[in-house]
């Protein structure tokens, strides 16, 4: 469903007038109706550059009403499911504000096709908006549309290839890195870099008709996940990472270049043994729930502080 634009003008007034007079922000009843999510799941209007502005804003006030950026409607539904609870149609159960958020990615992309940094631009406004207010990367569940389950890095890799790789994805990937993604999170033998290399495979017309300077941005942007992932990941999770099987073969040049580059550092990291140095860095990065906020406020040296958040 779309809005027209001048209803997206008033979105904000009105989410304001009913929460004043105490609509409830955390209604559940019947399944899928948590407001946060079906405001983020919710297809915009045509303007998608202006009318996303309000969305995030309504996002804000929602959570301003101490809406829980974390709640599970997978597991709420699966616990009351013996109650017979009517169930709304029109959009899938999620299992956090992050999952909604790039579950909607591709629907978003469909209909806004001309229109891509305008989403990506959003995609990084909401994921800040939502970690600001203690939305947690590693709820494990379901990806929308996909057989898949895991945390909100495993979702946001699985679309950022078809979101489109640039300096606005490459933030929203940097804001769930420092903000509580752990890259060894493993779900039925899949890992967060399994999932972007698979869609560097599987969509291959990303990675065709590209310019010179755009082959090298991608390659660049690539790198910079795959290395990312990779320093952050412990030997025996890059090893077992390798023995993940994906169906198909690159069809174009660029892309060819792109898996095997993902395939080959993979290879040679998993020979590796973890030297002391990462062993620590990642233990603490682990105590520490791989927030980077949480790093900078150890007493320890400055310079060991951007170590440990990989910061050069």
């Amino acid at each position: 469903m779309s809005f027209k634009k001048e209803w997206y003008e008033s979105l904000l007034t009105v989410t304001s007038v009913l929460l004043k007079h105490r609509q409830n922000p955390l209604s559940t009843i019947p399944f899928r109706t948590y407001p946060l999510y079906s405001l983020i799941s919710h297809i915009p209007a045509s303007n998608f550059g202006q009318s996303s502005t309000y969305m995030t804003a309504c996002m804000v006030v929602l959570l301003n009403a101490q809406v829980d950026p974390n709640f599970n409607e997978v597991e709420y539904e699966t616990r009351y499911e013996a109650f017979n609870i009517q169930t709304a149609f029109g959009r899938s159960a999620f299992p956090s504000s992050l999952h909604c958020l790039y579950g909607n990615v591709l629907n978003l992309i469909r209909h806004f096709d001309e229109d891509t940094t305008s989403v990506r631009r959003f995609v990084t406004k909401a994921t800040e908006t939502l970690l600001r207010h203690g939305a947690e990367p590693n709820v494990i569940g379901p990806i929308e549309d996909t057989r898949l389950h895991g945390n909100a890095l495993h979702a946001f890799m699985k679309i950022c290839i078809s979101l489109g790789l640039d300096e606005r994805s490459i933030t929203t990937f940097r804001l769930l890195i420092q903000n509580g993604s752990d890259p060894n999170v493993e779900t039925t033998g899949i890992f967060p870099l399994n999932t972007f290399v698979e869609e560097i495979l599987v969509n291959c017309d990303k990675f065709e008709k590209l310019s010179k300077h755009d082959e090298v941005s991608i390659t660049e942007y690539v790198s910079e996940v795959l290395t990312t992932l990779l320093d952050s990941m412990l030997q025996r999770s890059i090893s077992s990472s390798l023995k993940y099987k994906i169906d198909g073969k690159p069809s174009n040049a660029i892309q060819r270049k792109l898996y095997k580059m993902c395939r080959d550092e993979m290879s040679k990291r998993s020979l590796c043994v973890d030297s002391l140095t990462k062993l620590c860095r990642l233990q603490i990065l682990s105590s520490c729930k791989w927030r980077s906020t949480l790093v900078v406020q150890l007493p320890i040296p400055v310079a060991l502080k951007k170590y440990l958040n990989n910061i050069t």
